[in-house]
């Protein structure tokens, strides 16, 4: 049952980080994918430092891309515009939405069936399998990705989930603070293109 919730969880993070469109939803589904990849880390017994070394580095990792999003220059004019467009590309952008939710469909049941027989005890499914789901939201996300901040919060998360089985397997401090160091300098490297004009789709 609990491996079933936790990959539900992770299920509702890739939906929202794969389809969602604004920005603020995209950086709070990575900040949740972090979460909740600490939380199953940390709930099978990987040691406490390097699930909140984890969790600390996808955070800030999450608010540097927020500063990133807020620090965005706004031309007031194009507000007007962008409003009236808005319903014109609704059906448009819906249409869009087709093929990543497809994607991510076919995935989701893939991962659900998921089972690691040669490591169940080092890779229980309980791990394995939401694990699989973040990835491949991720995956998906910046493969479908059109703007800076989805590209960036895609590859960010498909980490989280690599992260999240590679700890139970080899639950190394300094190999968790290495890649927490990379993710850092990633998402400051990403949010210089999230801050540029024109570079983002939706609204906050």
């Amino acid at each position: 049952p609990l491996g079933l919730a936790v990959f539900a969880l992770a299920a509702v993070v890739g939906i929202a980080m794969v389809l969602g469109r604004s920005p603020g939803l995209t950086v709070g589904a990575l900040a949740a994918a972090y979460t909740l990849a600490a939380a199953v880390q940390w709930l099978s017994e990987v040691p406490p430092q390097v699930a909140l070394m984890e969790l600390l580095g996808g955070w800030m990792a999450a608010v540097i891309l927020a500063v990133g999003v807020l620090q965005a220059p706004i031309d007031r004019r194009l507000v007007g515009a962008a409003r009236r467009l808005a319903a014109v590309g609704a059906a448009r952008d819906e249409e869009g939405l087709v093929l990543p939710a497809l994607a991510l469909f076919l995935a989701l049941v893939v991962g659900s069936g998921l089972q690691s027989s040669a490591l169940a005890t080092q890779l229980p499914v309980a791990v394995l399998r939401p694990a699989f789901a973040l990835a491949a939201a991720g995956v998906l996300a910046a493969v479908f990705a059109r703007s800076p901040l989805r590209l960036a919060a895609g590859v960010l998360t498909a980490l989280a989930g690599f992260q999240m089985a590679y700890a139970r397997l080899d639950p190394g401090l300094l190999i968790s603070a290495g890649v927490a160091a990379f993710q850092l300098l990633f998402a400051v490297v990403a949010s210089h293109f999230v801050a540029m004009p024109g570079r983002d789709e939706g609204g906050p």
